[in-house]
């Protein structure tokens, strides 16, 4: 395989076949798509894979810290409903009853 460097002086020449001559750009994006080819990934999913482990540790970090807040919230209140004699309200516990006054 014969691959030839487009520069001017080889454009100007009228001994090379123009078909054989390809650019830097396309030897170089040739070489990355082989290279993608074979190895499987490339450098755009090296960072999707930074950003995927990264928001995943987020989320798990928020995740535990919510939970641990649920649990201080259960915790008090199931506390707070033993004191309250299992939850039942009455109406007198709220609007004590007012004295009346005689006149």
């Amino acid at each position: 395989m014969l691959i030839l460097i487009c520069t001017d002086d080889l454009e100007r020449s009228k001994d090379v076949n123009p078909y054989l001559l390809i650019e830097v750009s396309r030897i170089l994006g040739n070489f990355g798509g082989i290279c993608g080819l074979f190895v499987g990934f490339s450098l755009i999913s090296i960072v999707e894979f930074v950003y995927f482990f990264t928001l995943r540790l987020f989320f798990v970090v928020r995740d535990t810290k919510e939970e641990d807040t649920r649990d201080k919230i259960e915790s008090r209140n199931k506390i707070t409903r033993r004191a309250h004699n299992n939850g039942n309200i009455y109406w007198r516990e709220i609007m004590p009853r007012q004295v009346a006054s005689r006149y």
